[in-house]
Parts: C-alpha cells; sequence; structure tokens
C-alpha cells in the first residue's frame, strides 16, 4: 500500500529486497499506528507496480526496511519519501 503518513518503506518479505543487512538491536524501532516493531534488516527495496497505461514498472528505495515477525504481512511505499525523491504516486 501507499502509505501518506510514512516516512519509510517496510515490508515483511525478504525477496522485495535486493541486498537486505540483517542488524540486531534495541535501537532499531519503528513507532507507529501499530504500536512499536523491531526492525530485523535494511536494504535497497523493490517494489513492482504498473502505471497509469498497464506497463510494470519498477520502484527502488534505497533505505527499506525489513520486519520480520510483524502480526500482519504487509508492503507500505513510504510516500513522505517518495515525494522527496520525486515520484508521484497516486
Amino acid at each position: 500500500g501507499i502509505d501518506t503518513c510514512s516516512a519509510r518503506s517496510i515490508s515483511c518479505r525478504k525477496e522485495d529486497f535486493l541486498d537486505l543487512e540483517i542488524v540486531q538491536g534495541r535501537d532499531n524501532q519503528l513507532r507507529g499506528i501499530g504500536g512499536n516493531n523491531g526492525v530485523n534488516g535494511r536494504g535497497c527495496l523493490v517494489f513492482y507496480v504498473k502505471d497509469s497505461t498497464g506497463k510494470m514498472k519498477a520502484i527502488l528505495e534505497p533505505k527499506g526496511f525489513y520486519l520480520k515477525n510483524s502480526p500482519a504481512q504487509f508492503r507500505i511505499i513510504g510516500q513522505q519519501r517518495m515525494k522527496h525523491k520525486g515520484l508521484c504516486a497516486i
């Protein structure tokens, strides 16, 4: 999904990352509406999407976050970061 309030792009799937670096420690926390979640990894995250004409495109997020044991499986495109990078996502 596209989260207009999120400053981070997040995935619960390892296969979404080109280069996943597993991280440890309590300093790696994300706070959100669902509470605090521990970040289990960081890396270049790839989202495959269709543009308005139906063509497949790849969105690369070099600073993506991986959550391993999340209560739900999800992918979030952090709209705040995408806007900063010049990507208009609707």
